[in-house]
């Protein structure tokens, strides 16, 4: 166990695709092909690969479903993916047109170099004249189905949950065991080691579990029922003695910072 002390890592992603431990990758956007995680036509799952809009890259992961606190259908990313008010896309489709994936309308990351922070999330929806729509479901491959529908939310229990991510790079990675007080872990910005944004839960596992791109992406477990319980979304990762630590903010965390309520699918079965 890496105990209750306060780590330091470097963000996954940046806004301008600078390269760091657990960045930014800059993968080039797929071309057209099947529906999926690099190609997430509408509705909009969680776990996709997104980029801006027209730059033929992605960067990073989106996270769940949410509605926002005026009520309109959304899914949230990290804070330090993309500026206020970016254009979005996530692929192709299959006639070569470019799948909009909507702006990020909301964006709160107060970190700065003279003041800590403690929110780096984002919420992304449509806007006027380019309606988007979002649906309670992760992309989840390569575990089988490869798609999960999300059935709730919990925040995770430290030294007993065991958790998953779900990312543009690293996909589906499970086995991460919580640990500290969900809230003794911080993550910095490796160009500027005084942007730190502190009080964020961690998980471990043994072995490389995360790789540029992963920001934003979805903190869950499988339940019994076959469907995803939210815990939290993936802000940075640090590999080290052969152990990956995931420093992620909590769904209560996400709520109370953006004012949004996580969209759910109830058990049809």
């Amino acid at each position: 166990m890496l105990g209750r002390r306060t780590l330091v890592v470097a963000l996954v992603a940046l806004v301008a695709l600078v390269t760091m431990p657990m960045a930014t990758g800059g993968a080039a956007e797929t071309v057209a092909g099947p529906v999926d995680r690099y190609n997430d036509t509408q509705p909009h799952f969680g776990g996709a690969a997104i980029g801006v809009h027209g730059s033929g890259r992605t960067i990073c992961s989106s996270g769940f479903t949410v509605t926002t606190k005026t009520g309109q259908a959304g899914i949230l990313t990290a804070g330090h993916c993309f500026a206020p008010n970016t254009r979005l896309a996530s692929g192709r489709k299959a006639n070569g047109s470019v799948n909009d994936y909507g702006t990020v309308t909301d964006r709160k990351r107060d970190a700065t170099p003279t003041v800590p922070g403690t929110r780096d999330m984002a919420v992304i929806t449509g806007v006027p004249g380019r309606p988007q729509t979002y649906a309670p479901s992760l992309w989840t491959d390569p575990v089988v189905p490869g798609v999960l529908r999300v059935g709730g939310r919990q925040v995770p229990t430290p030294d007993q949950d065991i958790v998953c991510f779900s990312g543009r790079t690293s996909r589906a990675v499970c086995g991460f065991r919580v640990i500290g007080n969900l809230r003794d872990g911080s993550a910095c910005d490796p160009d500027n080691d005084k942007i730190c944004t502190h009080g964020l839960a961690r998980a471990v596992r043994e072995g490389r579990g995360g790789a540029p791109g992963d920001s934003g992406s979805p903190v869950y477990w499988t339940e019994w029922d076959g469907r995803a319980t939210i815990v939290g979304m993936v802000i940075g990762s640090l590999y080290r003695d052969n152990r990956t630590t995931i420093f992620f903010h909590t769904i209560d965390q996400i709520e109370t910072g953006l004012g949004v309520t996580l969209v759910s699918q109830p058990d049809t079965r």
